[in-house]
């Protein structure tokens, strides 16, 4: 079975995979927020989602509709961010697997695309293991594209050195995965085009008054300026991301099998 999608399935050809004894449930989590002014509002659904659907190619997994939204912060201060409050998205996790458990899988892993959800992902897991005894997977997907051997291997054998190009470039991978041709196209222009515009500039320095105020009310996930968050790079590259994405559902396909025996 090559990357289905639980959306697009059939009644009986879903009853059919779980039957098999193999189902493995692939849930991933984005999010809407400013990505800097280059990237579209919705960058790292698009990465998750190339990640989740190469993963289920490689484990024979069936992908879950992703949830959209996370908990955002600070950053709901730029135009068109969606923020809902984490234990909001705890609570459509834990559901949406005590769901998924009930129609007959065994095996989940939850993938979170979005920084700022980590914490309520893995507690997610945890609650569902304690409701049902189905011990969940649960992972932060930046760790597998930026940790794993081979990806970082097709990060240099593309010539990627710049980590602002990384999260683009996987996004952009993403768009093309999904036939977002103009979109993908879009990225890297816009990205070109604040350069050009900005010129080539190293870490832009936070005030010291600022960073004082941001240190005493504990702020985390919260930048001042768009650029904080992710930088304009000439190193994106969307064949590089799907290299790399390649490596990482690989990396984690071998994980799952693992956990498929517990």
């Amino acid at each position: 079975m090559i990357n289905k999608n639980l959306a697009y399935m059939m009644p009986d050809e879903l009853s059919d995979y779980i039957e098999s004894g193999k189902a493995v449930a692939i849930c991933g989590c984005g999010s809407v927020e400013q990505h800097g002014p280059h990237q579209l509002l919705g960058t790292d659904a698009y990465f998750t989602q190339i990640f989740m659907d190469y993963t289920a190619e490689e484990c024979n997994g069936v992908v879950i509709p992703i949830m959209p939204f996370s908990w955002i912060g600070g950053l709901r201060q730029w135009a068109g961010t969606i923020d809902i409050r984490s234990k909001n998205q705890g609570n459509y996790l834990e559901s949406m697997c005590l769901e998924l458990i009930e129609i007959g899988f065994k095996k989940i892993v939850l993938m979170n695309g979005h920084g700022g959800g980590r914490e309520i992902t893995f507690s997610a897991a945890r609650r569902v293991f304690k409701k049902t005894g189905v011990p969940v997977m649960a992972i932060y997907a930046s760790n597998y594209w930026l940790d794993v051997p081979e990806a970082k291997k097709a990060w240099a054998d593309y010539g990627v050195t710049d980590m602002s190009a990384c999260e683009p470039s996987l996004a952009a991978a993403g768009m093309l995965h999904m036939g977002l041709v103009a979109a993908a196209k879009n990225l890297i222009e816009n990205a070109t085009e604040q350069l050009d515009c900005g010129g080539e500039y190293g870490e832009i320095m936070m005030p010291s008054t600022l960073k004082k105020a941001f240190e005493l009310g504990d702020v985390s996930h919260s930048y001042w300026e768009e650029r904080r968050h992710s930088k304009p790079s000439r190193q994106i590259n969307p064949e590089a991301g799907q290299a790399v994405m390649r490596a990482a559902a690989k990396a984690l396909a071998k994980q799952i099998e693992e956990y498929k025996k517990i």
